[in-house]
């Protein structure tokens, strides 16, 4: 923990900084670090800390019992190898200045992610198809960047997906018959990018989504109660 100190604090233009490893030598009280009952580390919350730089993540790698990190409301651009699946099942990246592309062979050993938020950087390319592995996922959030191509089918694959933000994109082509298997969605928007189509009679059977709305110029978007 000394060691994420010394690497935090020379990378942000907070003042003072929310962590005083002289005056609280135990790391229990410092914002943003949650224990479980065995003193282990088992979240991160790092927002609104201006962080810019990766270097203090591979120290994040070593800590065993991780469970969730939200480094969301930073300056970060980029999301170093090795990332995905070394930060727990709860990952939030929104609201930095990521560019790129998303890391998808990350996915295929994260069968347990739960939590994915990109959401407002300026991440390019397609939609990874191999989110399609992450079968316990529950929440998806890549709106807001720039990410082109079509919806993968694979995405369907998502059973107990819950909630699913594409919003202010680039996707074009249709929505594809297999997004009718996304059984457990409650929240869908796919507004502001250049999809085009109709909307699969068989959307039906999402039974917890309960209003449907087609704006002009080929934008859909699917909204909920």
């Amino acid at each position: 923990m000394i060691n994420l100190y010394n690497l935090l604090q020379n990378d942000t233009d907070q003042f003072p900084f929310p962590w005083n490893s002289t005056r609280d030598r135990n790391p229990c009280p410092w914002k943003g670090v949650t224990f479980n009952f065995n003193n282990s580390i088992t979240q991160f919350s790092f927002q609104y800390f201006s962080l810019s730089r990766p270097d203090f993540l591979p120290v994040l790698f070593q800590i065993r019992t991780l469970e969730s990190i939200d480094l969301s409301n930073n300056k970060l651009s980029s999301i170093p190898s090795g990332f995905m699946t070394g930060c727990g099942n709860l990952i939030s990246l929104g609201n930095n200045r990521l560019n790129g592309t998303i890391p998808s062979s990350s996915f295929r050993s994260l069968p347990n992610l739960i939590y994915l938020e990109l959401h407002n950087n300026n991440l390019g390319g397609s939609i990874p198809p191999e989110l399609g592995f992450c079968k316990n996922l529950a929440a998806l959030n890549l709106a807001e960047n720039q990410l082109a191509g079509v919806l993968p089918v694979e995405l369907g694959n998502l059973s107990v997906l819950q909630e699913l933000k594409l919003q202010a994109n680039n996707l074009a082509g249709e929505m594809p018959i297999e997004m009718t298997g996304l059984r457990g969605l409650r929240k869908l928007n796919i507004s502001w990018n250049s999809l085009n189509g109709s909307i699969p009679s068989a959307i039906s059977r999402l039974h917890n989504l309960n209003n449907l709305e087609q704006f002009p110029g080929s934008i859909i978007s699917i909204t909920w109660i």
